[in-house]
């Protein structure tokens, strides 16, 4: 749920902004991203040995209600595989977005191309987030959605979107030519670590004590 408000937030942001921007192809080098990153991550994810075998990620996920123990683990390893794989097309986008960047004509510094490159440099993690979700929902689809499958979000993903809602926060609440928005960025991206990691640590303390009560 985290991960479609950071999504719509940001289309809201970068549209109320666009007629400031130095350059107005954000949501054109978002739509461009989305296309072209499952289909890396399916390449990288066939190129990997793990996906091999008689049966594959989406086999599994049906098979997962009446599953054996070695079934679940191969269910488990095939779907980390497909999560690295998309976080590895990821990684490359940002990668290649950041040296476009570097390389070309945002040399210049001002305001309100400083807010587009930060804008710009979130789009990778949102396209991968969003995935990651798509993912899952099709693996839950196909097992069942009352068919607990062996899977989970990553952590460190998970606040990073927290960070960019913050970010975002601010630069919609503060306009271009304030001095504190630099200051302002990096307190909210502090709190929403704070915030995430008490809330992440009170969640597995309640389940630690839930699983310790049943034992």
């Amino acid at each position: 749920m985290l991960r479609i408000v950071v999504l719509i937030f940001y289309f809201y942001v970068v549209i109320s902004n666009e007629m400031t921007f130095a350059d107005d192809d954000l949501l054109f080098v978002l739509a461009m991203m989305s296309l072209l990153m499952p289909g890396m991550a399916i390449g990288l994810y066939y190129m990997r040995a793990e996906s091999g075998g008689n049966n594959s990620l989406l086999q599994l996920a049906g098979k997962a209600k009446e599953a054996s123990a070695e079934e679940l683990a191969e269910f488990k390893q095939k779907y980390l595989v497909a999560r690295e794989s998309l976080y590895a097309a990821g990684m490359f986008f940002w990668l290649s977005l950041v040296l476009v960047i570097a390389k070309e004509r945002y040399l210049v510094s001002s305001n309100n191309l400083d807010y587009q490159l930060t804008l710009a440099v979130m789009i990778p993690a949102m396209c991968l987030s969003v995935y990651e979700d798509v993912l899952q929902l099709v693996l839950k689809i196909k097992a069942g959605m009352r068919t607990s499958l062996p899977i989970e979000y990553d952590l460190w993903l998970s606040w990073f979107n927290f960070s960019i809602l913050g970010t975002l926060v601010v630069m919609h609440v503060f306009p271009y030519y304030d001095s504190a928005v630099g200051f302002a960025i990096f307190s909210a991206v502090v709190l929403a670590s704070i915030l995430y990691a008490t809330g992440a640590y009170i969640s597995r303390y309640r389940k630690a004590r839930e699983i310790g009560e049943k034992a």
